[in-house]
């Protein structure tokens, strides 16, 4: 199962951080292989909310079904994707000075068999690099609303 940790620093509070970075409504503005979310069922989120989505990857359309299996804001969450893909994403946030540090954690298995765990070399750095992107935009989002006053709420 190949296995990536990424992370950066946001200039913005904790609770606001990881409460945009674990909204799924949001998750295709950070993300532009995911094109739908639909049948959201425990909104705003907390433990126990699922959704499915719709990703493309290399031109495929793949359904995914999440599940938030632990969501301890603003420090704390474990989803897991299951359908077409199966992975475990891990989202941490800490508050080190004026920053939150957010640290993501994926766990992700290869379709395919054999023939997948082969090709998961060079998938994992691809998926990280789209991770990594991703946690880049959500920076520059929620610095922007931080900065501007608004952004998603915090409960």
């Amino acid at each position: 199962m190949p296995r990536f940790e990424v992370t950066i620093d946001i200039r913005a509070p904790a609770p606001t951080v990881f409460a945009g970075i674990t909204d799924p409504k949001r998750s295709t503005e950070w993300n532009p292989n995911i094109v739908e979310i639909s049948n959201l069922i425990g909104y705003p989120v907390s433990e126990g909310s699922t959704w499915d989505q719709v990703v493309v990857v290399n031109g495929l359309r793949i359904r995914l079904q999440c599940r938030i299996a632990e969501y301890k804001p603003p420090h704390y969450g474990l989803l897991r994707v299951s359908g077409g893909n199966q992975a475990e994403i891990v989202t941490q946030c800490e508050r080190i000075d004026d920053t939150t540090r957010v640290t993501q954690i994926i766990d992700f298995v290869m379709p395919g068999g054999k023939l997948g765990q082969l090709a998961s070399g060079l998938v994992k750095g691809q998926v990280q690099r789209e991770v990594q992107r991703g946690l880049e935009r959500q920076r520059d989002t929620l610095e922007r609303e931080s900065r501007e006053g608004h952004g998603p709420s915090v409960i």
